[in-house]
């Protein structure tokens, strides 16, 4: 019988309290485990204690990887033996070019030249990226840059890739492909997977274990209902927001055609497409971001926010971020109100990063992605406070 790639046996860890009690899970080659939990109940913090990112010797001596006698994490963390995804993408960039993404890490490994390439064609292939091979990976969608980043860690033949929700940004068909392509590289590339994500319905069909985190412990699995409550503002005659012929290129590309629409005060729209249609462009044009053709007119009241919440993050605690204490509870942020909002989750950044908006009262609120890191409880909170 041979040893489990991953052997975990009581492993705790404490930030003020308690956050993992006891974790104890095995793994093995071409294993898919699927983990789910309410937003900052420590999913992550499972990943990087694995990844050997944080942690001490305690936590060190209940992680075992199979083959490596090593202890210290800087000893096990190397790109042919474990990979992790982490739920922010441009964090984990390091070049200009879609291939050289992939490059980058093959040439660190000192693969020769033609396997290296071999090893690009397959994966940008598989991503549906070969045409866009030259192009900037900063003109990718935050979906597509979160592909190219496991991508680019599956082309060094890892044995282990932990994943921190990569469907967060990925629409319903991406979504879909993404989880075809995990069951596909895990009997191709005899790897193994841990994920962590809210949205399991697709992941349940391909996982072999399944957990839910909760209390600090991995607990039998539940899944979540994925049931949104609607918003009911009341409409007015009030413009804020209309555009006409709006419409931007790049590189001779158009990314948006002649869009045409009105929001008035009370309005909620939902704007939906693929990953990599424009959507975070479209805001980006309405927030005078871009240099567009058409029209643009917009209330001076107004906000956005953003996918990547820390840009937006600057007080030294959360409320610092959000003075108002009722918008911090419906925030679910009352426990962390001392922290620091940068050591918070994904989900809980962007919690804050929400309410410290709406502490302002804006005629017109853009949000991008505001539902990514989240589980249904916080937001269906969320559309409450938004309310």
């Amino acid at each position: 019988m041979t040893d489990p790639v991953l052997r975990i046996k009581n492993l705790s860890f404490s930030f003020d309290d308690d956050l993992l009690k006891r974790i104890n899970l095995e793994l093995s080659a071409q294993e898919i485990v699927l983990i789910n939990g309410k937003s900052g109940c420590g999913k992550t913090t499972l990943l990087r204690l694995i990844y050997g990112e944080i942690g001490e010797d305690e936590q060190w001596n209940s992680i075992h990887l199979s083959g490596r006698k090593e202890t210290a994490p800087y000893q096990w963390k190397q790109s042919d033996w474990i990979g992790f995804v982490q739920q922010d993408p441009e964090m984990q960039i390091c070049t200009n070019r879609i291939e050289d993404e992939i490059r980058f890490g093959l040439e660190n490994i000192e693969l020769d030249s033609d396997e290296i390439e071999k090893r690009i064609d397959f994966y940008l292939d598989k991503l549906g990226l070969t045409e866009r091979r030259e192009q900037s990976v900063h003109g990718l969608s935050g979906g597509q840059k979160q592909r190219l980043i496991l991508a680019a860690i599956l082309a060094m033949q890892p044995k282990l890739v932990l994943l921190d929700e990569p469907l967060a940004q990925l629409d319903q068909f991406a979504a879909a492909e993404f989880t075809d392509f995990l069951d596909q590289m895990r009997r191709e590339q005899h790897c193994s997977f841990i994920i962590v994500e809210h949205r399991t319905e697709q992941l349940e069909a391909i996982a072999d274990q399944k957990f839910t985190l909760e209390e600090g412990r991995l607990k039998s699995y539940r899944a979540y209902p994925e049931r949104y409550r609607s918003l009911e503002l009341p409409a007015t005659d009030s413009r804020v927001l209309h555009t006409t012929g709006l419409s931007f290129r790049i590189d001779d590309i158009p990314i948006l055609r002649q869009i045409n629409f009105t929001v008035n005060a009370g309005d909620c729209i939902a704007l939906l497409g693929e990953n990599g249609s424009g959507k975070t462009t479209l805001i980006q044009a309405l927030a005078g971001l871009l240099s567009c053709q058409g029209t643009v007119e917009i209330s001076e009241s107004f906000a956005v926010v953003f996918q990547n919440p820390d840009l937006m993050l600057i007080e030294n605690s959360v409320k610092r971020e959000i003075p108002d204490k009722e918008i911090i509870a419906a925030m679910d942020l009352l426990d962390h109100r001392k922290h620091h909002p940068l050591i918070l989750s994904k989900g809980q950044r962007l919690r804050a990063a929400v309410g410290s908006i709406l502490k302002r009262g804006m005629d017109l609120l853009i949000l991008d992605e505001p539902t990514s890191g989240q589980d249904i409880d916080h937001i269906n909170q969320m559309l409450n406070a938004i309310e």
